[in-house]
């Protein structure tokens, strides 16, 4: 099945006084502009290009762009130029562009709101952290309880998860420790340091 490929659209339709190769006739040849677009499973990506066709109203010959007669060829030139390819023609690349502007965006409020959690902790807040076990990363998480000035009171989530797109997997309320552990500021601050915050959620 072909999902990748190229098609063309009309755009634009101009009359000329230029008289018609074949019969003479003058005032009755049209030249038409083609964009040509990219697409991805039959949705366009973006334009590559644009062509033009020449018909006689008169003897009904059509010109194609290999066959147009030089006065033509520059007549389809400037018809060209003022033919614009429509914005559907930039659909998919619109999609994509919003898509990671989106996810940019996403990424860069995710960092700002670790910041300001770390900052200003409060209970119910979740740390996904990483740790090596056995000279591979693992991911898990920590709740806090407690706030102290110098300490926070957590539950340790029971389990890991070998990957970080999966850990969400592991944060259930059953999977924490009723028992809390103390963990130093300075401890949790030394891991972010590291890297080994990943996230902080509230």
């Amino acid at each position: 099945m072909l999902i990748f490929g190229s098609r063309s659209s009309h755009l634009k339709t101009v009359p000329t006084t230029i008289s018609c190769a074949s019969c003479g006739t003058p005032n009755q040849t049209q030249i038409s502009v083609y964009g040509r677009y990219l697409h991805v499973f039959w949705i366009p990506l973006f334009p590559i290009g644009k062509s033009v066709v020449a018909h006689c109203e008169h003897c009904q010959k059509t010109y194609r762009p290999a066959s147009l007669p030089q006065e033509l060829k520059e007549a389809g030139r400037a018809a060209k130029r003022q033919a614009k390819a429509p914005f559907w023609h930039y659909l998919g690349l619109s999609t994509i562009i919003l898509l990671l502007s989106t996810l940019i965006y996403i990424g860069s409020s995710t960092t700002d709101n670790t910041e300001l959690y770390f900052a200003d902790p409060k209970p119910g807040d979740k740390y996904m952290y990483k740790v090596e076990n056995d000279g591979d990363k693992v991911y898990s998480y920590f709740k806090i309880a407690t706030v102290g000035k110098d300490t926070l009171w957590v539950h340790l989530n029971k389990y890991f998860s070998e990957k970080q797109f999966r850990s969400y997997k592991i944060d259930k309320t059953d999977n924490y420790e009723e028992e809390t552990v103390a963990m130093p500021r300075a401890t949790i601050a030394k891991m972010k340091t590291d890297g080994n915050i990943m996230s902080i959620s509230r």
